[in-house]
């Protein structure tokens, strides 16, 4: 069987996959600046509320998976790989809603000149 650092490292990967996709579509669809604090995680989430509802609550969720996964020493090898797994998929499912929202926004053209 997987071992446990194995699979909570796979449950950070898949979430921070998804924020940083997140935290660039809120660059590009609001002007979101980086904070470079542990704030921007809730920010993210947030920002991303405007737009979708649930995707906002699937950041958030993730999230608190990797927080499990790092921190909560109780959880069985098990609960870890089954929580890297869903992870995962939760992270492709926020990735591919970013993509599709940001196909709608209008891209600005600079002018050279």
């Amino acid at each position: 069987m997987e071992g446990e650092a194995s699979a909570g490292a796979r449950t950070g990967h898949a979430y921070y996959a998804a924020f940083l996709e997140a935290r660039s579509f809120c660059e590009l669809a609001t002007g979101y600046s980086r904070s470079k604090s542990s704030r921007e995680h809730a920010e993210v989430a947030r920002l991303l509320g405007r737009f979708d509802p649930e995707l906002s609550a699937n950041l958030t969720f993730l999230r608190q998976h990797r927080n499990a996964a790092d921190y909560e020493i109780e959880l069985s090898t098990e609960t870890i790989v089954k929580q890297a797994e869903r992870a995962r998929e939760l992270a492709a499912i926020i990735i591919t809603r970013l993509d599709e929202l940001a196909a709608t926004i209008p891209v600005t053209k600079t002018d050279p000149s």
